[in-house]
């Protein structure tokens, strides 16, 4: 299986038969629709990262990778939160490229905050007391299946 670099490196040049799993859940057009909105000229993601997405100058990554990953367009991530999630699945021996470890570690995080908005970004005392006293998951890492724990 092709790294996720190479398969991304150049996503201009977008060649169907070397996608690999990680796109193949995806809906062709909207695919197709993201490329072409990553190749604008007046694009704000300019500078290239190791993992073959843009990112801006601040280091957030392009709104094409919260789409593969599955994660919300409002939602920014930055290259340097990406590192530590692919690093953490190394020692953790998961053999996760970047996009489905962000994608696993994203629905550790939505299933942990259920129900909790989180529109501003910010959380009041109420929402934080709403929230599991603990969780664990099935396999001890992000990205084993959650179970929430909670003290009434």
């Amino acid at each position: 299986m092709p790294s996720i670099n190479s398969s991304y490196t150049n996503l201009q040049t977008y060649n169907p038969s070397q996608t690999t799993k990680t796109s193949s859940n995806l809906n062709t057009s909207a695919f197709s629709a993201a490329l072409n909105s990553v190749s604008e000229a007046d694009s704000k993601y300019t500078v290239s990262t190791k993992y073959g997405f843009k990112a801006d100058e601040n280091g957030f990554l392009d709104p094409l990778f919260n789409e593969l990953a599955g994660i919300p367009s409002n939602v920014k991530i930055n290259v340097k939160t990406v590192d530590m999630t692919v690093n953490y699945a190394k020692n953790e021996k998961m053999n996760l490229d970047p996009i489905s470890a962000m994608s696993k570690a994203w629905s550790f995080f939505s299933t942990l905050n259920s129900g909790t908005n989180l529109g501003n970004g910010k959380l009041s005392v109420s929402q934080l007391a709403s929230m599991p006293e603990s969780a664990s998951s099935s396999n001890g890492t992000i990205f084993g299946i959650l179970f929430l724990n909670k003290i009434m």
